[in-house]
């Protein structure tokens, strides 16, 4: 499979999230791998400072699914694909956005900070905070892919944590790895957490008609799931070897599994895996060691406490309500659940008119707010472009970013990019692709955190998409 990395998804995550009583976003952030570098002594420091705003800071955590595409993969593509974003960005300095951003916090957060990179226009350094962990991410009930060199962790995945991110001597920026020692079959083991995805997994071929049928187990040892059923969320796909595969009277197929799913007698029940449970389960702990730029600190998102955990419940996940460009509807549409998602049709994004998502709380009301109310969550939406097409996203030469962030809470539950924004993220390319991602994140905030304003640990739930220009 071709390596696709998180770096562009994981930059977006920042601004959404620094927007808590702060009117400026910070823009470097990325996750991989990476050395230790040494860091600055204190009177660097302070000689440095002088020459900026201090930045804000942030730790985040973040599990999004969607649909990874590679040529590699059977058809083309791994739905309902599962990844965790690790992100420690650590800026000395504040970052400066496009002027075509209008992100504000009066009378409420709003808005979007845009940003346009490429080799002579970089992300800014990370100063030393030494080490960043995070741990809490569920290794129990997991089997982590390694896009890189195509092996599977071993189950369970307990040795993985924590996850580690390290500041990189060379580019200055913090790069992020599970625990363990990397080889070239270990899964995630020592891997960079850009590399390492989630898929699902098979589990039964089931009675389509009743789906709680069990014909034949896929057992670990065929590649099936190696836990109980009640480790993981079903999914229900189609069976290429179902009896009428093939029947010219009664054909059953891909197409027909959804549209006429009487034709096919069976099914094949697939696991999707949970790298972050939420509802009260999880409990996500972040953690800075401290360095010459950055103090020691450490916050708690989520507190395991089940169902009834109340408020401080870890964020759950966020449903794709309609997404249009202009007046135009160009929601796309999940291979395996078959509602919304963000992988629209090529060319569906047209950056000369506005961008408009809107979202719901509650899988079973797709209204736009719905199940929202009374949540102190941020929604943010994260898009990040690329000069080459979505199969081959990393291979970027110069990449835009959009990070617009509100409450979750907003009754209208609709988030906006200005048409402005698009084009100038875009930065006149023409052909590539973007990314797009919707993240609920729980969030609390440190100020002051040594010279700078803020440092913000956030985690959570998202979806995320893909789609060429």
């Amino acid at each position: 499979m071709n390596r696709t990395t998180w770096r562009q998804l994981a930059s977006g995550l920042l601004a959404a999230t620094l927007s808590l009583g702060i009117a400026a976003c910070d823009d470097d952030t990325s996750s991989g791998t990476g050395d230790m570098a040494v860091g600055a002594d204190m009177s660097a420091q302070a000689e440095d400072m002088a020459m900026g705003t201090p930045g804000n800071g942030q730790l985040t955590l973040a599990d999004v699914v969607g649909t990874v595409f590679s040529p590699a993969l059977p058809g083309g593509l791994a739905p309902r694909t599962h990844t965790l974003v690790a992100v420690a960005s650590l800026p000395k300095f504040a970052g400066t956005p496009d002027p075509s951003s209008d992100f504000g916090v009066t009378p409420t957060i709003h808005g979007c900070s845009i940003y346009r990179y490429s080799a002579t226009n970089p992300p800014g350094a990370d100063g030393d905070g030494g080490d960043v962990t995070f741990s809490g991410f569920n290794t129990a009930y997991t089997i982590g892919v390694n896009v890189a060199n195509g092996s599977k962790s071993a189950s369970p995945m307990s040795g993985s944590s924590p996850i580690t991110c390290k500041r990189n001597a060379m580019d200055m920026l913090y790069h992020c790895a599970y625990n363990g020692a990397a080889g070239p079959d270990s899964g995630e083991a020592g891997a960079a957490v850009s590399s390492i995805i989630y898929p699902i997994v098979p589990f039964n071929v089931v009675a389509n008609a009743s789906r709680t049928t069990v014909i034949q187990n896929i057992p670990p040892s065929s590649g099936g799931w190696p836990y109980g059923a009640a480790t993981c969320v079903p999914r229900y796909v189609f069976n290429p070897q179902d009896p009428n595969a093939g029947n010219v009277a009664t054909p059953c197929n891909q197409t027909t599994f959804v549209t006429t799913p009487a034709n096919c007698i069976t099914a094949i029940e697939v696991c999707e895996q949970s790298p972050i449970v939420p509802l009260g389960v999880s409990a996500i702990v972040e953690n800075i060691a401290g360095g010459t730029d950055w103090p020691m600190a450490m916050d708690t998102l989520g507190n395991g406490g089940g169902t009834d955990g109340g408020i401080n419940q870890l964020a759950g996940p966020l449903y794709v309500v309609s997404v249009t460009s202009g007046t135009t509807a160009v929601t796309g549409t999940d291979p395996v659940t078959f509602g919304n998602d963000l992988s629209m049709a090529d060319g569906a994004i047209d950056p000369a008119k506005n961008l408009v998502i809107k979202y719901s709380c509650d899988p079973l009301n797709l209204t736009a707010g719905a199940g929202c109310t009374g949540t102190q969550d941020l929604v943010g939406l994260l898009i990040t472009t690329s000069t080459s097409k979505k199969t081959a996203f990393s291979t970027s030469t110069a990449t835009g970013t959009a990070t617009c962030s509100q409450p979750v809470a907003i009754p209208s539950g609709t988030i906006t990019v200005q048409k402005e924004q698009l084009t100038a993220m875009l930065g006149g390319q023409t052909v590539g692709s973007w990314q797009i991602a919707l993240v609920r994140l729980s969030t609390k905030l440190h100020s002051p955190a040594g010279v700078h304003p803020l440092l913000a640990f956030t985690a959570g739930m998202g979806v995320f998409g893909f789609t060429n220009q």
